[in-house]
């Protein structure tokens, strides 16, 4: 900034007094667009420089001395936080938010939101939904008074309050052993008290300490009702903290807690902050002399007993602590995958797509959130593919006009063209244009056949994986799986990480059909007498939404087929009294298919079958599901029967997870 000359600067920009300039940088303050003012030339970025603190400070905040909760998800009311976590005018701020909020996005942890110090961290496309949602009015101006924590790991609590940027390596503080310090209570917890593996940090103690839900489901095994109502209602939400030395301790300036007798001030948001004791200004009530000084009281022993519980209760859960350097969270790896878990991607490595269904988050969110069924049609063997009875009727009853547009002057091989254009762009265009006359409908027949192949036979012996969010970027997919050329492709995609960010950027929503159906007919029938234009649109609609008939269903006898490793799973081996019916072959192909260099499935299990799921033994192998029938008429040896193998841990799970089994065996 101080070398090479400066040039004279003429926009109408630079007209403006300095003082209204150093606004436009406040006003700025947490927006990316700050940077590019600042570097738009040397006097700019002169005025600037006393703003860049600031600016750093947005987007790498401290959160020292700042009140903090673990909300669970399912906090809906205000009734349900801490009693003495708001004051009065931040409830009747929240209020309203809870009120207007979108009727997806309800509860108290997607209302919170602190928008711009973690948006370089959190998940992208959670960041632009809950951006797009505060310019379309869906949420209303958060401001600081929890931790919004949706989609973010706990780690974030240790590098924050630590006083350092994501990413770096916590080192220990001079002057002994780091203790967490609840400003509030006068509480805290020495690091060197935690007796249990290094992976263990103070990190862990805040979350157990801080976690807030009216849920019973924690995400961890946790059987001592005591223990998991301590927890889910911890002692410590809501309060402020710091983390420093056993030394410094005694002179930490500590913070009042909110008393329902104070006078409520309005305050905005940085007098918030400066209640909580994070700014300046803060800690001391207004004309009243310095709070009495209490004794700070080691609560390491209580806090220690309960993650020692729980460390040992999910034990065979963490014996994968040295593969998660992927996850890029220093020193919390048990926090980050298996309280959090991963997100896993069931995808078609041949035909590209990912299977929408309700595979979208944690493995255990949706394992046994539904029987599957829709899965395994993908892999049933169908009747003969045909246009729907009516349609075929429509052909042959009543006359046909002979038509005498100059489209049916091209010869048949320029017709078929426009189908497989207009087919290739979107498939409801194709059955506008077939149904237009009994002439374009015999000609199209047999496209929109092929579209009902590809929509409802495509995964038959293909290959199929369920991909987890933390694979090593290093860590390839099963041997054999890949060609070369996908494996070039692959190395080339790698701006998307591993290759699960790979397939999710790249492959498609195989159901996309059915997620956009034509709703009405194409601009221009306006002019279209009613009759006409509902009769069309009929048309279409059963064209479109026409399903074929599976050979078989849930009532027959099936058996799901490896074909690549010539293995097999009889349901038969599913008509267990341990496995209710919800559980379906969909499920033991899941458990067979996962892919990850982690666990991370948010699965309560103790036995090392289910711990080995995340290398299943038919990860991107080719499948297909038929009769007990048909099974017997291309068996022609060296078939395995494996279903015992995959009974043992679907029985496991099953007893391991009542509470996540209660709500698919309702459906």
């Amino acid at each position: 900034m101080q070398q090479g000359r400066q040039v004279v600067q003429h926009a109408t920009l630079l007209k403006l007094p300095n003082e209204l300039l150093e606004m436009i940088f406040d006003e700025l303050i947490g927006d990316i667009g700050y940077v590019s003012l600042c570097v738009a030339c040397k006097h700019l970025l002169t005025l600037a420089k006393h703003h860049l603190p600031k600016f750093y400070r947005w987007f790498q905040p401290e959160w020292a001395g700042c009140r903090l909760i673990c909300l669970g998800e399912y906090t809906r009311t205000l009734d349900q936080l801490p009693e003495r976590l708001l004051a009065p005018h931040e409830r009747d701020k929240l209020r309203p938010e809870i009120e207007n909020s979108h009727s997806v996005y309800w509860t108290l942890a997607d209302i919170y939101h602190e928008p711009g110090s973690f948006q370089s961290y959190i998940t992208t496309k959670w960041v632009k939904r809950i951006d797009e949602d505060h310019r379309n009015g869906v949420y209303g101006k958060s401001f600081p008074a929890c931790y919004w924590g949706h989609q973010t790991d706990v780690m974030l609590f240790y590098t924050i309050l630590s006083d350092k940027p994501y990413g770096y390596t916590p080192q220990p503080l001079p002057g002994g052993p780091e203790v967490l310090c609840n400003l509030q209570k006068r509480e805290y917890v020495r690091k060197d008290g935690l007796s249990l593996p290094p992976c263990v940090t103070l990190a862990h103690a805040l979350f157990v300490q801080t976690i807030w839900s009216p849920s019973e489901d924690l995400g961890i095994k946790c059987e001592d009702d005591d223990i998991r109502d301590r927890i889910k209602q911890g002692p410590w939400a809501g309060d402020s903290f710091c983390i420093t030395t056993i030394e410094t301790l005694p002179d930490i300036e500590c913070v009042e807690e909110y008393s329902e007798g104070e006078e409520d001030e309005e305050t905005d948001e940085e007098g918030v902050e400066d209640r909580d004791g994070g700014k300046e200004g803060g800690g001391e009530a207004s004309g009243e002399g310095p709070p009495a000084r209490r004794e700070w009281t080691d609560v390491t022993a209580e806090v220690n007993a309960v993650l020692v519980y729980l460390f040992e209760q999910n034990k065979e859960s963490l014996e994968d602590l040295d593969h998660t350097a992927s996850c890029r969270i220093p020193g919390s790896e048990w926090a980050a995958v298996e309280i959090m878990g991963q997100y896993w991607q069931i995808v078609n490595i041949d035909r590209r797509e990912w299977f929408q269904g309700r595979f979208d988050g944690e493995l255990g969110e949706w394992f046994f959130e539904d029987h599957h069924d829709d899965l395994l049609e993908m892999f049933r063997e169908k009747t003969e593919v045909a246009l729907p009875q009516k349609m075929k009727k429509r052909l042959i009853d009543g006359r046909r006009v002979t038509q005498r547009a100059k489209l049916f002057m091209l010869p048949f091989e320029v017709l078929d063209l426009v189908l497989e254009e207009l087919s290739s762009a979107r498939d409801h265009a194709l059955m506008y244009f077939a149904i237009t006359c009994k002439d374009l409908l015999d000609i199209a027949e047999y496209r929109i056949i092929e579209f009902y192949k590809k929509s409802f036979l495509a995964w038959r012996d293909c290959r199929v994986i369920c991909v987890g969010h933390y694979l090593d970027e290093d860590d390839e997919l099963p041997a054999g799986v890949l060609t070369e050329a996908e494996r070039a492709w692959i190395a080339s995609e790698r701006e998307w990480g591993n290759c699960y960010g790979i397939f999710m950027a790249h492959f498609t929503d195989q159901r996309q059909r059915k997620s956009y159906p034509p709703f009405s007919v194409p601009h221009g029938y306006t002019s279209v007498e009613q009759d006409s234009f509902q009769t069309d649109n009929n048309m279409v609609l059963e064209l479109y939404e026409h399903e074929p008939v599976s050979v078989s269903s849930r009532a027959d006898k099936e058996i799901l087929c490896n074909i690549s490793k010539r293995e097999y799973v009889r349901d038969l081996a599913l008509y267990d009294p341990e496995i209710p019916m919800c559980v379906t072959l969909a499920h033991a192909l899941i458990t067979l298919i996962c892919w990850s260099s982690v666990v991370g499935y948010r699965l309560q299990y103790n036995i090392q079958a289910v711990r080995d799921m995340k290398r299943g033994r038919w990860a991107g192998d080719r499948f297909r599901i038929v009769t007990e029938g048909a099974f017997s008429n291309f068996e022609d040896g060296g078939w395995t029967d494996i279903s015992e193998e995959v009974g043992v841990i679907l029985r496991h799970l099953v007893k391991e997870n009542p509470d996540r089994l209660k709500r698919a065996a309702q459906k």
